[in-house]
């Protein structure tokens, strides 16, 4: 996480260890994630979520290039700098190195916020469009304020995952172009290979909508 360089993520100063535990350095941040932000009551219009959509691509594509999946891109791990509204990804600690082999996962356990995650990261191997999907989750929400796969338990959860295609962004907000609606629900399919290809491509197509 140190090595990433990028005004969209939030920097490492220093890595260290006091009295046997370990710790990090990061700058004070000024503002509120955007969880806080859109739940505390605060507006969030179309241009500015895909504003904000592309910035945490644009954090995700470098993360991508040095190899690393983030594992938990939500809401409160995308932090609005104040006063501009700047975004920093937060929390990469899930990440996981891409080239990693072996489940990182135990039997029954999930790393993760269920609710965010693509079903190859529940199942323990996630890849960049797993971080891509989990965005896609995300935009959905602040779009339509309704979860995608919202439900009462971690099993619930996951079978809609599973096995269900959640309503199409406009059906629940009439106002949201047809151009983003159709990008959400690509980034929401099940196989991967079916999202889009990379989280610089995602960047570019959020910026031409």
């Amino acid at each position: 996480m140190a090595a990433l360089d990028h005004p969209n993520v939030v920097p490492i100063y220093h890595i260290g260890h006091q009295d046997h535990a370990p710790y990090i350095v990061m700058p004070r941040l000024r503002g509120a994630d955007l969880e806080e932000w859109f739940y505390g009551g605060n507006a969030v219009p179309v241009h500015e979520l895909i504003r904000i959509a592309a910035e945490t691509a644009d954090a995700l594509a470098v993360a991508h290039e040095q190899g690393l999946v983030h594992r938990d891109i939500k809401p409160s791990n995308i932090w609005l700098e104040a006063p501009t509204g700047h975004v920093k990804v937060m929390d990469f600690g899930l990440c996981k190195e891409v080239s990693s082999r072996g489940n990182l996962t135990k039997v029954g356990e999930v790393l993760g916020t269920p609710m965010y995650m693509a079903l190859e990261a529940i199942e323990g191997n996630p890849e960049a469009r797993s971080d891509l999907y989990s965005l896609g989750v995300v935009m959905y929400e602040i779009l339509t304020s309704a979860q995608p796969f919202a439900a009462d338990t971690l099993t619930q959860i996951i079978r809609k995952i599973v096995t269900e295609t959640p309503p199409q962004p406009r059906a629940l907000a009439p106002e949201i172009p047809d151009a983003l609606c159709d990008l959400v629900m690509q980034l929401l399919e099940k196989d991967p290979r079916h999202r889009v290809a990379s989280a610089l491509v995602l960047a570019q197509m959020l910026r031409e909508i």
